[in-house]
Formats: structure tokens, sequence, C-alpha cells
């Protein structure tokens, strides 16, 4: 279908609940929330530098991965405004040591589930009162209470009150490949 309609130019709105089947024809997509439209883009800006948390939440980059992971915080440095905020992380972006390292946060496992299709493991961390997947292939060791350290590799910070994004971390990342 993407071929012909390339071919013969033909410019087409194309609605739909599935995610991958959009992914596949798009050019560009439209997220819409109860019958407006949040963000309007490519996969790879809509991933990378979602508007706000529904959209963030809204693409996985596998099928069966789980989304994005939200953790209260309060933001206390420049250059964002003093409040509170969510961090978004995406479980690719989280890595898993045993050790603890420069910013990372603890946590314990969870549980998880083994994905061969990707060939990952994703496992689901309490921290605090949250939960945190990672997305990881070196640590596939771990058990359920076992304690880790997490850092983030990529992560956005919302504003609590309104979701939208105030800024992703680093600012300069690369463009992700397509789920």
């Amino acid at each position: 279908m993407k071929i012909l309609l390339r071919q013969f130019d033909i410019t087409t709105v194309y609605v739909t609940h599935d995610h991958y089947e959009a992914l596949i024809l798009a050019d560009l997509l439209a997220i819409m929330d109860r019958g407006s439209i949040e963000q309007v883009g490519t996969y790879d800006e809509i991933y990378t530098r979602p508007k706000n948390v529904f959209v963030a939440g809204f693409l996985n980059r596998h099928i069966g991965t789980p989304p994005l992971s939200l953790i209260d915080a309060q933001c206390m440095a420049q250059p964002q405004r003093p409040g509170n905020v969510h961090v978004g992380v995406r479980p690719e972006d989280v890595a898993v040591s045993r050790r603890e390292g420069q910013d990372a946060i603890r946590g314990t496992v969870a549980g998880k589930v083994s994905l061969p299709m990707i060939n990952a493991t994703i496992f689901r961390i309490h921290v605090a009162e949250h939960e945190v997947y990672a997305e990881a292939a070196d640590e596939e060791d771990l058990r359920a209470g076992d304690h880790v350290w997490l850092t983030f590799k990529q992560y956005h910070l919302f504003d609590k009150e309104s979701g939208l994004r105030l800024r992703s971390f680093p600012e300069t990342s690369t463009a992700r490949v397509g789920p």
C-alpha cells in the first residue's frame, strides 16, 4: 500500500488504532488523545521528543515491551523552575548494575521477562514507590529481591501538573531506529 501511494504521489490520511500499522505506512504520525491532536511528526521526532506524558507513553520501541516509566521527583536545579516533575525513562535507556555508580538510584528487582524476539530481558524494578522497567542483555542473572543500581542514558522531565515535556537529557540524542 505504501509503495502504491508513493508511486502515484497520493496524499492520504489513514486512520488506525494499530500503532505498528501506522508506523509501517506513515511518513508522519499524528498522535491524538480524546479527539485532539497532541503531536505531529516522524516516528523518531515523536519518540525522542514527545510533547507530553500521553505522547511519550503512546509509542514503544518493540511490540510487547513496556512503556515509559514515570518517577515522581522534585526539580531543584536550573534551568527548570523548582517544582514537582515526572522523570520519564524508556526501558532501553535504563542501565542496570549491581554496583553503585555516579548519579545511580537504588532499586530492587521485582521480576523479569525474557523477550527472545528482541534478544533482551525486561526487568521490573521497584524504586521507592515506583516501578521502572529496564531492558538489559548483560544482567540476565538477576533475580527478584536483588538490589541493583540504575542510571539513565536518556530521560525526559515532564511538568507534573500539565504533563508537558520541559526538557530531555541529553539534549543532543541520536535518532532511534523504528520499531
